[in-house]
């Protein structure tokens, strides 16, 4: 059967990965060529990446990870001179599927080249990645997305995978993978899905979809990538279709020389000469001209726009080698305490922090106030990390205590990064025993979580005396000011066969107890030590685990602070906040 569902994906592949040039960015293919290409050997580069996500596929925030951490480094193997490679030869004709040969030596020469030499030398020139790359990764993950929808068996299978892939669509936008959401985007336009759309559309709203639809290649997608290249962390992954576009605008539709007019009459461009006369010769139009400057600095504002998403990338890089040689996140109060020791100044631990932290996509009902300063250079916080954390994510409340219960959960860090939150998620647990084998099903394809306050956080403003901790199945809070200890994997090994079990069902078996359990200890008091476990997919795990060590000792920062009147000043603004309806006076 899997042989058989990649035959059905490779040829869907084929079928079905016109998108890019109906969006007239790259040239339509001939009939002839079209049976040339079709004869080719079909293959999927990235089949066992794919696959693999497939079983993940009800962690959506986990596969937007993924399909990020893959095109991140794909594209920035690309140089920016290879786009306008790509657009010349597409509009001369060439399709750039096979390197132009270098001039080199003879045949006679290469009878005397050494085999190792000549293969090794032909395999560089293919390895590097180029716009063909590219094209042919997002035809993939394209037709990918139609084949999880098509070959579901029943119409409320399509819908409930259907929900998960619009979260991972959203999860690409929300983290800067603007190139993945575009991929999942033209998937789910794809023509073998028009049956489909006609029974969905009928009946309810798509918000997601209509929001992604409109906001790519729009003035809301160039204000998220300015967002996404201000984040020095931001993993930014731009849809290279649109610098495609522009340069296939410029470079067909304006001409490379100019007229000279005579003096006192209205200048013109006009071609002088064309290759499109009779029988296709060479025809001069006009006496005489001058390159046309104009066309090389729009081209070449393009290349700049390209070169500086490199710029960030290397950026990033150098940062990321220079975090390497800190020290391991620690969240105890002796750690805490020692740092004053060497920085006994308190000025920067009270500073308000406002609008300096922009996360890719604006959080809603964002009041814009944290309890300590997230932006601080001493703070150490990835804003990055920081921003998955706010949108949330997927993961599995265990009940290791309570008889070993499991609930598939939607986690937050709210806003404050003082609380964080979990409820029931928007999107499908594709059958893992959450729900969705009942008579109703456990998703909603016209909800999102996000733009909704968090029942947790409700309970927690609503109860009396101030609960630290209000811990349910499905929904409930824990106030992190009172997290003692945050730790990878089980504490006690007597529950390594119950969370063998949990991570069976959920379909996380493959990883290890360290990789995909994270433990919080808390307590009020001393004699108060209870444990929340939560189980995710590793990227997950690791961007939980080191955003909560940070966000947990900034806070016991704040509490040790000699004035704490700007604490308790916040709490007061976001109780007043949250009671009315998140509207009232904003910080900036």
């Amino acid at each position: 059967m899997r042989e058989v569902g990649l035959a059905l994906w490779e040829i869907l592949q084929e079928l079905d990965s016109h998108f890019l040039e109906e969006h007239a960015l790259l040239r339509r293919f001939g009939q002839q060529e079209l049976v040339k290409r079709s004869l080719l050997t079909l293959q999927v580069a990235h089949s066992e990446e794919l696959e693999a996500l497939q079983k993940l596929l009800h962690f959506p925030e986990e596969v937007a990870l993924r399909l990020a951490d893959t095109e991140y480094h794909l594209f920035y193997q690309v140089p920016p001179i290879d786009y306008l490679r790509q657009v010349t030869l597409d509009l001369g004709g060439g399709t750039g599927d096979v390197p132009t040969p270098a001039p080199g030596p003879g045949p006679s020469d290469h009878q005397h080249q050494p085999a190792t030499e000549s293969a090794t030398s032909a395999s560089a020139s293919t390895a590097r990645p180029s716009v063909r790359s590219l094209i042919k990764r997002f035809n993939e993950v394209s037709s990918w997305v139609t084949h999880l929808i098509i070959t579901q068996p029943t119409h409320e299978d399509r819908k409930a995978v259907l929900s998960c892939i619009l979260r991972v669509a959203l999860s690409c936008w929300n983290i800067g993978n603007f190139n993945g959401a575009m991929e999942i985007v033209a998937g789910l336009k794809s023509n073998k899905l028009k049956p489909f759309w006609l029974s969905i559309t009928e009946k309810e709203a798509l918000p997601l979809l209509d929001f992604l639809s409109a906001a790519l290649l729009s003035a809301e997608y160039e204000r998220a990538l300015g967002r996404a290249l201000a984040m020095p962390e931001c993993h930014v992954v731009p849809f290279f279709g649109a610098f495609l576009r522009e340069l296939r605008e410029i470079l067909a539709a304006t001409p490379s020389l100019i007229v000279l007019a005579p003096t006192g009459e209205h200048t013109r461009l006009e071609f002088i000469s064309d290759y499109n006369g009779e029988d296709h010769y060479f025809t001069r139009i006009g006496p005489g001209g001058l390159i046309n400057l104009d066309k090389i600095y729009r081209t070449q504002a393009v290349m700049d726009r390209i070169a500086s998403f490199h710029q960030h990338y290397h950026a990033r890089g150098r940062e990321s080698a220079h975090n390497v040689l800190r020290d391991q996140v620690s969240i105890h109060t002796s750690s805490i305490e020692r740092s004053y020791l060497v920085d006994e100044s308190e000025d920067h631990d009270y500073d308000l922090d406002l609008d300096t932290y922009r996360p890719v996509q604006p959080l809603s009902n964002d009041h814009g106030v944290s309890f300590f300063p997230i932006s601080a250079p001493h703070s150490g916080i990835d804003h990055h990390i920081l921003q998955v954390l706010h949108h949330g994510s997927t993961a599995v409340h265990w009940d290791a205590e309570g008889g070993s219960r499991t609930a598939l959960v939607y986690v937050r860090l709210e806003r404050s990064c003082a609380t964080l939150t979990w409820s029931r998620p928007g999107w499908s647990g594709l059958r893992t025993g959450t729900g969705g084998s009942g008579s109703s099903p456990d998703y909603s394809l016209s909800a999102n979580p996000e733009e909704t306050v968090a029942p947790g956080l409700v309970t927690k403003l609503s109860a009396p005396g101030g609960e630290s901790a209000g811990v349910g199945p499905e929904e409930g809070y824990l106030d992190l000011a009172i997290v003692k200890e945050i730790v990878p994997g089980v504490r006690d090994r007597d529950k390594d066969l119950d969370l063998a079990t949990a991570c069976r069902r959920y379909g996380l078996d493959r990883f290890t107890g360290s990789e995909c359990c994270l433990s919080l200890v808390y307590g009020v008091n001393l004699s108060d030590n209870r444990v929340l476990f939560l189980l995710c997919p590793p990227t997950l795990c690791r961007m939980w685990y080191t955003g909560l060590c940070w966000v947990v000792r900034g806070l016991k920062r704040q509490l040790q602070l000699t004035d704490r009147r700007m604490l308790w000043l916040k709490e007061q603004y976001l109780q007043l906040y949250f009671e009315e309806c998140c509207c009232g006076p904003m910080t900036a």
